[in-house]
């Protein structure tokens, strides 16, 4: 089983991902602000997955970056940096061709455009219980 992270600021969308997930028998922890994830950052080697916002507010942390570049292009970057072993799927409702990085390029990395649907729910809980990408 994974052991699942969770960063998105919609609450609602974060708990429905946390019931399902954990529904499938994997551990899951979730983050709603970027703040709680920057303060943590050294701590998150133990996920198999992140499934990761790409906007979401900036808060006190990482304000001062780049505003071209989406809190979560910012915590990918970071979490990248650090855990390379780290599989993400990311989630966003923005077009994954205005973005700073080309997720299409990176590597152990899935896009998922929003809204989740059922038939995304589904793959998204397929591809964590098979640990694949």
């Amino acid at each position: 089983m994974s052991n699942v992270l969770i960063i998105e600021d919609d609450v609602m969308l974060a708990e429905d991902l946390k019931f399902f997930i954990e529904e499938e028998k994997h551990t899951c922890h979730v983050y709603n602000k970027a703040d709680d994830v920057m303060k943590n950052i050294n701590n998150l080697g133990q996920f198999n997955w992140a499934i990761l916002d790409i906007m979401m507010l900036k808060g006190e942390i990482i304000k001062d970056t780049n505003p071209e570049i989406e809190t979560g292009e910012i915590i990918y970057e970071n979490i990248r940096r650090l855990f390379p072993h780290i599989k993400v799927l990311v989630l966003s409702a923005k077009d994954f061709n205005d973005m700073y990085i080309n997720f299409n390029k990176e590597p152990n990395v899935i896009i998922m455009q929003k809204p989740v649907t059922d038939k995304k729910l589904k793959t998204i809980l397929e591809t964590i219980s098979k640990d694949y990408i």
